[in-house]
């Protein structure tokens, strides 16, 4: 028995039997092509499936429109036909209504008439009638959040203004918004075990896939148990506590008292670095090593001294090769050029003065040591990077030892760093300061205490500017930016504070006692 392609296809209207027919005819050009040519020629397949691509792409692609239980198809509009169910999908913004992009020799885009055709505004009279056209329910379907940050996304302008008309025709239970009543968060994937959960609160999550079942059954039940805290109490006090404390240990351990805590009380260095040598030559310093050299430049500018010759930083093997580390060397010459102008306004002539001997009895504890970067009875620190709150700490701490020495009627502290100058007045509470700050000192050497610099200072900001709520600011500097670390990930501290948030009561406390006279005492001046 033999079927015709009319019969195979079955054709259920004129339009698609005209389509069968160009088909057909199509293979019949082909056939007799094949006949009229050589048979000893061969012709490349992908000759053949190129024309058979270009021959079929001019058909009309013909769905059955309402000839099914489920009809999909295109938002056009006086399309829309009244249906029980009516779904919106993709319903994005920027993405509906079309925005399309003019051409530069567009005429009608350049004046506009009253009666032009407009895209935009064919796609909000569609969305208007299939809202006419759902008898029973619709459902309008959205992007909400990124994929990338996982950031809110809003709607199309469609449905916000439906969400707002929504707000002022009807009234919902406890006077609440629309939304809370018709928009429905799912989550990212379909086997989420909120789909699943009998305890879900949401009852409007569900699904029958048994696949989707299985995979969010076996994500649950293959949870990695949760590590035991690195420390759930305070160690024992050391015996013999030596109650000498030196200026530079205290300064050490408020810049990281986690790891102070670890390096001196536990013996743990918790080093990442293997040594190796890289596999490829770079061609770019990194932030350390550019740090370093800035540190060395600036030095022969303040001191006067012939600059080092580019042959000089080739042969310690810190710079890349041929142009591209003297145009590197160039350009952090011209950086540091420029700070140590600002830097000489404070140290004048740039001798120092003799360093600055530390001995002050603070309760039990006796504080010693020596400030060397004094000029003028001042002390001027500085870095060729931007200034982080651990700068602050340190000046700060050196700043109060200065003023309980008694060197000097009232001592400045000056900070420099390459975005900000930082000064720091006299305080007449120095050694109240300081014996507080030893007192906690003795504290953390028995238990990691949750002080980090950089939250505690946004912390104390928030609180004295009265905005925010400070903890939140806290939070932003304690998880960091997208894709950036934050205070959370450095070694020592995940490592003591893996499990709980540490950001409570406690960690206000320090933050206030420690970052708010800081605060108080400091100005922060123009370059």
């Amino acid at each position: 028995m033999q079927l015709t392609i009319e019969q195979f296809l079955d054709p259920v209207g004129e339009e698609e039997l005209r389509d069968v027919r160009f088909l057909r005819m199509t293979i019949d050009r082909m056939r007799t092509l094949g006949e009229s040519l050589d048979p000893n020629l061969a012709v490349d397949y992908r000759l053949v499936r190129d024309h058979l691509t270009g021959q079929l792409a001019t058909m009309a692609q013909r769905g059955h429109f309402f000839q099914g239980f489920v009809t999909f198809c295109a938002l056009k509009p006086v399309r829309s036909i009244p249906a029980r169910v009516v779904c919106l999908l993709g319903i994005n913004d920027q993405v509906f209504p079309r925005r399309p992009q003019t051409t530069q020799f567009d005429l009608m885009a350049r004046s506009p008439r009253a009666g032009d055709p407009s895209a935009r505004q064919d796609d909000r009279y569609s969305f208007l009638e299939t809202l006419l056209s759902a008898r029973e329910k619709l459902s309008i379907s959205y992007v909400g959040r990124s994929a990338v940050h996982n950031k809110e996304i809003p709607p199309s302008v469609v449905v916000s203004e439906l969400l707002d008309y929504l707000d002022q025709a009807f009234v919902f239970p406890n006077n609440k918004p629309a939304r809370e009543f018709v928009l429905t968060e799912h989550p990212l994937h379909a086997f989420s075990p909120r789909y699943f959960s009998s305890s879900n609160v949401d009852k409007r999550l569900f699904s029958y896939s048994e696949a989707n079942a299985e995979a969010s059954r076996s994500i649950t039940g293959m949870r990695p148990p949760r590590m035991p805290p690195f420390i759930t109490g305070p160690l024992p006090e050391i015996e013999e506590f030596n109650c000498n404390l030196e200026l530079r240990e205290l300064i050490d351990f408020w810049g990281n008292p986690c790891r102070y805590f670890m390096r001196q009380r536990l013996g743990l260095t918790l080093r990442e670095t293997d040594g190796c040598l890289s596999d490829s030559e770079s061609f770019q310093l990194d932030n350390l090593e550019k740090y370093r050299i800035k540190e060395e430049l600036v030095a022969e500018e303040l001191e006067a001294a012939t600059p080092l010759p580019l042959e000089v930083f080739h042969a310690r093997g810190i710079l890349p090769p041929g142009a591209i580390g003297e145009l590197q060397l160039r350009s952090m010459r011209t950086e540091v050029h420029d700070l140590a102008l600002v830097i000489r306004k404070h140290i004048g002539e740039g001798r120092k003065d003799e360093p600055v001997s530390i001995d002050l009895e603070l309760g039990p504890f006796s504080l010693s040591g020596k400030i060397n970067a004094v000029y003028g009875g001042h002390s001027v620190h500085f870095r060729t990077a931007k200034l982080n709150p651990k700068d602050h700490l340190r000046a700060w701490i050196a700043h109060l030892a200065l003023c309980a020495s008694g060197e000097g009627k009232e001592p400045r502290t000056v900070l420099i760093g390459r975005d900000a100058l930082v000064t720091f007045r006299h305080v007449s509470s120095a050694r109240a300061q300081l014996q507080t700050l030893t007192e906690i000192f003795r504290e953390g050497l028995m238990m990691p205490l949750p002080f980090f610099p950089a939250s505690a200072m946004a912390f104390v900001e928030a609180e004295l500017a009265g905005g925010k709520d400070p903890f939140f600011k806290a939070r932003a500097k304690w998880i960091g930016p997208w894709r950036q670390p934050g205070e959370k990930d450095n070694r020592f501290i995940a490592r003591c504070f893996d499990v709980a948030d540490p950001l409570d009561d406690r960690f206000a406390e320090l933050a206030r006692v420690v970052v708010t006279p800081m605060l108080e005492h400091e100005r922060l001046e123009e370059l």
